[in-house]
């Protein structure tokens, strides 16, 4: 195959000073990679000769922000990872990367599943929608749960409900109720009951909030009255041991206030 005018061979970055060059290398690996031609196994031979040097081009204060030299980037994180500690070097990637931020933590998740420095990355990133991608790659693992709770201790909301509606499981609700979220359980109720197919809700409830949930299922109860009243049916049909709800649905539908407020 020809190599795109404007670029070295593989041979002329073996022959470099990986210090005193970098300069050099640096704008000789810009250019391929702009250029379409595939440089992981120069970079990987770089790094076995100067690992600090590999470093210096990727995320040292002159390192290239291109959505090319970051591709590169994340297909060398092993080696990288040997040069800095993987909680500092991803938030520079994500520095780095601006609207490219995601492919670093979908990086990050996939060679550190269950790292603890996910979730500021992930709020760096994700901003109020924190959780959500790093959740929705795990939500198979043994350790879902621990990681729930870690983002509801966050200050994750939007996330965790996104979460608990696509996966329909019950981890991002007991989260929600380690973290004493009584809102969030209320949104995340009514919009599981919006399914076609919605899960046992009142009894997840009753075993993450406890044996009487029904200051949150009352509240789930004006919210699908007011949007999806044809719902209703399905909540009190869950929630038969709490007569409150039903007193509080009655209420509802005769134009009463709430009894259970206040």
């Amino acid at each position: 195959m020809t190599r795109p005018a404007g670029t070295l061979p593989d041979l002329w970055f073996s022959e470099v000073d990986p210090r005193k060059d970098i300069e050099a290398i640096r704008a000789a690996l810009i250019a391929r990679v702009e250029a379409g031609v595939d440089s992981e196994s120069v970079v990987r031979a770089l790094a076995a000769r100067n690992r600090l040097a590999l470093a210096e081009l990727f995320i040292g204060p002159r390192a290239d922000s291109s959505p090319e030299m970051l591709a590169l980037a994340l297909a060398v994180a092993d080696e990288l990872e040997r040069a800095l500690a993987a909680g500092s070097l991803y938030r520079r990637l994500a520095d780095l990367a601006g609207p490219n931020a995601e492919k670093v933590l979908m990086r990050a998740i996939e060679r550190h599943p269950s790292a603890g420095w996910l979730v500021p990355l992930s709020s760096r990133i994700e901003g109020r929608e924190m959780g959500w991608i790093h959740l929705m790659a795990v939500c198979e693992r043994a350790s879902f749960l621990d990681t729930c709770v870690a983002y509801a201790i966050a200050g994750s909301r939007r996330g965790l409900l996104r979460v608990a509606v696509a996966t329909r499981r019950i981890e991002p609700l007991a989260a929600l109720a380690r973290a004493a979220d009584e809102r969030a359980l209320i949104l995340a109720t009514a919009y599981l009951l919006q399914d076609d197919d919605p899960p046992p809700v009142g009894a997840w409830l009753a075993s993450v909030w406890g044996p009487d949930p029904t200051s949150v299922l009352v509240g789930a109860l004006s919210l699908l009255h007011a949007r999806a009243p044809e719902r209703v049916p399905l909540l009190l049909e869950q929630c038969w041991r709490w007569p409150r709800v039903s007193t509080a649905a009655r209420g509802l539908v005769d134009g009463r206030p709430d009894p259970t407020a206040g």
